[in-house]
């Protein structure tokens, strides 16, 4: 027989492999007693038998009572194990017959308990078992008995083959219980169990009964032992801690293969069991730290997106900071160049205005050298000042007209503002002027079309509707039928509105609130009435715009709508490229007034009609 053990201080652990007498049986296994259980076992043995042979069996493989956390064999007579082991020796004593048929040895393990008492051990231990030499012990597992008594004054009722009972194959008592006995049994004690020591009773009746009188609590455990003599024995028991009786070494060898084996099994299962709970566990830590990990990497990218986000912010304020400096500075410069324009302006006007007074001086000192161009200097003078107030009464004549407002009917179709021409442009009309209007306005017009119309001896413009062609018949707006026209134009049929770009009307020539002349401005918004208006006349609020205004950029004003046009193209480029030179006598570079020989030469007003008509003002070569 081959035997490897480890010994620890709370764990004893033996594998074997053993041959018994009649069978010859391989079995490995192992028997661990729980960490948290302290247990002292100790077996009362006969000299000769088979008792001795058991024990020597149990001691070479650290099993039964050997396997516990301390352990000792007390005899009467001297006993040697092997291996140096002895056990110890107490005083005997005689041995009858108990009242129930059984073996009245009080008295004899009265001494025996005596011999445990001087050897103290039990003190260290959380629970003493005395096991007959005949019994089989499986300490692992006496912790599923009796772990949840640690700490308390108990002792432990094995069998209910007719009442609760302490049967003697296997007696459990706590550390507590032992003290309470030990104290009574003492010199000095009370000797509450000394009076039964007489009676017949085997030694399991006699404790049991010491123990209730000495206030020790009995718990019942009827699963702890298997015992033949109470309800039968089976080895295959996973659960019991002892079994009994097993009276040679072959049958407790037998039983303890048995239990040795299951034992093995059990713990293979746990141990697969275990091994499952650490991969889950491995796997949960796994899981954990990914997710961990996860959540790290998604912060970190938020930290990352949000500061990406910022930086975008701050680059987008700086973009804005950096256009609005820019367009301040271009505002700037703008105005710059507007005042450097005026000044320009205002020194060539000085310097012309020194040429003349030089050229006054001069005329006037020549004058008084010479009396007889005296007379022709106060002529010359008379004609100045008389061209003087002619021009200021043309252009208080021009700002009367330009200030008319033309449609006296408030009509929707639309109000046009008419500025003519001052002084005529020094184009000769053909002989054929009406008949070439007539054919022009033929051509151009058609039935349903809107139009002003004015009569020769009034300056009142109408709004109208062409009812025929031929003749040309055109009805104002409230007549009933229509008639022949002196002169007539073409209405624009759209109106201004917000986001439109707008100018003064044509023919204005002096600055009108925030716009001069040329200068474009956008529409805001419209207003249904303006307050004094002719005719309910609607309200446009304009703001000059800075790229184009001579002004105050970015002013706002209110206009009359007939004091606005839509921003249309220049014709002057192509006044000056083609002009009228078929009216004849209109060079190039003359602005084209649009009037009937224009008209009817299909020259380059024809596009633009009635724009031409009332808005281009002759100028100067």
């Amino acid at each position: 027989t081959t035997t490897t053990t480890s010994v620890t201080s709370t764990s004893i652990t033996a594998t074997s492999t053993f041959t018994t007498m009649a069978t010859s049986t391989v079995s490995t296994s192992t028997l661990t007693l729980t960490k948290s259980l302290s247990v002292f076992c100790f077996a009362v043995a006969r000299s000769t038998g088979d008792e001795p042979d058991i024990l020597r069996f149990q001691l070479e493989r650290r099993t039964g009572i050997f396997a516990c956390t301390d352990y000792a064999v007390l005899s009467t007579e001297r006993l040697s194990l092997g291996g140096g082991f002895e056990a110890i020796s107490f005083e005997t004593a005689q041995v009858g017959v108990s009242s129930d048929g059984t073996a009245g040895n009080s008295r004899l393990f009265h001494n025996a308990w005596a011999a445990i008492g001087k050897d103290g051990r039990y003190k260290q231990h959380d629970f003493t078992i005395k096991v007959d030499p005949d019994a089989i012990l499986v300490p692992s597992r006496l912790g599923q008995h009796l772990a949840s008594h640690i700490g308390k004054k108990v002792y432990f009722n094995n069998c209910d083959a007719f009442t609760p009972a302490l049967y003697g194959a296997v007696e459990v008592f706590s550390k507590q219980a032992l003290q309470a006995y030990f104290e009574d049994d003492a010199e000095d004690g009370i000797h509450l169990c000394r009076q039964w020591e007489w009676k017949p009773w085997g030694e399991d009746v006699f404790m049991s009964n010491c123990l209730k009188q000495l206030g020790v609590e009995a718990v019942d455990d009827f699963h702890l032992v298997r015992d033949e003599r109470c309800k039968g024995v089976s080895c295959y028991d996973d659960w019991a801690a002892a079994f009994h009786p097993f009276k040679t070494l072959e049958q407790w060898s037998e039983c303890w293969n048995v239990t040795a084996n299951i034992e093995e099994k059990r713990e293979k299962e746990q141990e697969r069991k275990k091994g499952e709970a650490d991969e889950l566990l491995l796997r949960e830590k796994v899981l954990f730290e990914e997710t961990e990990r996860n959540q790290k990497l998604k912060a970190a990218q938020d930290a990352k997106e949000a500061q990406t986000l910022r930086k975008a912010d701050r680059d987008k304020s700086r973009a804005a900071r950096e256009e609005a400096r820019k367009s301040s500075r271009e505002r700037r410069a703008t105005e710059k160049r507007r005042r450097a324009a005026k000044e320009e302006a205002l020194r060539r006007h000085t310097a012309k205005q020194q040429r003349l007074r030089a050229r006054a001086r001069g005329n006037s000192s020549s004058a008084n050298e010479s009396v007889a161009t005296r007379s022709e200097l106060q002529k010359h003078k008379a004609v100045q000042l008389a061209a003087v107030k002619r021009s200021e009464l043309q252009k208080h004549q021009a700002e009367q007209l330009a200030a008319e407002v033309t449609d006296s009917t408030g009509s929707e179709e639309g109000i046009t503002v008419t500025e003519a021409p001052w002084p005529p442009p020094p184009s000769p009309r053909p002989a054929n002027a009406r008949k070439a209007l007539q054919a022009a306005l033929e051509a151009r017009l058609k039935i349903g079309d809107k139009v002003r119309v004015r009569d020769s001896s009034s300056s009142r413009w109408m709004p109208g509707t062409v009812t025929c062609l031929k003749p040309l018949s055109l009805k104002p707006k409230g007549w009933k039928v229509g008639y022949a026209w002196f002169e007539m134009t073409v209405l624009t049929q759209d109106r201004l509105m917000p986001g439109d770009r707008a100018m003064l009307a044509p023919g204005r020539l002096k600055k009108d609130g925030s716009l001069w002349p040329g200068d474009i401005g956008e529409v805001l918004a419209r207003r249904p009435r303006l307050a004094g208006a002719a005719g309910g006349e609607e309200a446009l609020l304009v703001r000059a715009l800075g790229d184009t205004s001579a002004g105050t950029p970015g002013k706002e004003w209110w206009y009359r709508e007939s004091a606005l046009a839509r921003e249309q193209p220049s014709l002057d480029h192509r006044c000056k490229a083609y002009g009228c030179g078929s009216l004849g006598g209109v060079a190039k570079g003359f602005a084209c007034d649009c009037d009937v020989g224009c008209i009817a030469s299909g020259s380059c007003c024809e596009d633009f009609l009635d724009w031409c008509r009332t808005s281009v003002v002759p100028k100067e070569k």
